[in-house]
């Protein structure tokens, strides 16, 4: 999204579905594509979020429902102001659900894809040759490994 103003009431509302968060990264410039220009504008940023309730992964197409409705609800003009990318992750990989077919991309249903992005092998964040440059570029690697050491203490 362009405008930071809305993040705590989209935070708010994606809380009202699945509980309290438990990290929010870095408020990140969004400049290795001009995809979403077109629709929401330029200064684009983005942020990772994970949450501290530990929800199956067969719940993301239903979490991709349900950020859809987020994003209508901020609506101008019939143009999308935030772009949620709903998505889990675990220890070896982080997976985001994508309402387009793939090649590469795992149907949940029958509009749900799960597209798995990146990897983590040896210590390292690996994006797949599909993965939007954003994340293949590892500006979110220290937010996914943050996330991972939380899920870690889950886990225990």
């Amino acid at each position: 999204m362009a405008d930071a103003s809305l993040l705590p009431n989209v935070i708010g509302r994606l809380q009202k579905r699945l509980g309290e968060t438990d990290f929010a990264g870095e408020w990140l410039p969004f400049i290795h594509t001009n995809f979403y220009a077109a629709e929401m504008g330029t200064d684009l940023k983005r942020c990772i979020i994970s949450f501290k309730e530990l929800l199956p992964s067969q719940i993301l197409p239903k979490a991709k429902k349900w950020t859809a409705k987020i994003e209508d609800k901020f609506r101008v003009g019939g143009k999308r102001r935030v772009n949620i990318d709903a998505g889990y992750m675990d220890f070896c990989k982080v997976v985001l659900a994508s309402g387009k077919f793939g090649g590469h991309k795992i149907a949940l249903t029958e509009d749900c894809y799960a597209d798995m992005i990146m990897r983590y092998e040896k210590g390292v964040w690996l994006p797949f040759p599909w993965c939007f440059p954003d994340f293949a570029s590892g500006i979110y690697d220290q937010s996914f490994t943050k996330i991972r050491n939380l899920l870690k203490t889950k886990q225990n």
